[in-house]
């Protein structure tokens, strides 16, 4: 798998109205899966950029799979049926202005709702 860059934004197939960056990678290994670590932002339809609305929590998305170039499907390897509030796509974000190094980055919207 090529995992989306780190400092990328990742938001989910449909639109939601919110999106990821991407802050860390761990590769597959003996231990488990790759897995993304990946900070919650909001997401403006509008100006379809991310912003800080006040849920900036941390979230794991595991074994994604690479289907087209900058698009990955979240595998559902549970025997069990998949809950309907988790995406089964991400696309990458294309912004020109995001800082790859740490940071605030002029992407991000200081608005709160």
């Amino acid at each position: 798998m090529t995992a989306p860059p780190i400092g990328s934004f990742i938001r989910p197939v449909p639109s939601a109205l919110y999106c990821y960056q991407v802050i860390k990678v761990t590769p597959e290994n003996a231990n488990g899966p790759e897995c993304l670590f990946c900070k919650r932002f909001g997401y403006d339809p509008q100006t379809q950029r991310p912003v800080q609305d006040g849920h900036q929590d941390i979230h794991y998305l595991h074994n994604l799979k690479q289907v087209i170039d900058g698009v990955w499907k979240d595998e559902w390897e549970f025997d069990t049926p998949r809950w309907t509030c988790v995406p089964l796509y991400w696309r990458k974000m294309h912004i020109d202005d995001v800082k790859r190094a740490g940071g605030y980055t002029p992407a991000i919207q200081l608005s709160l709702f």
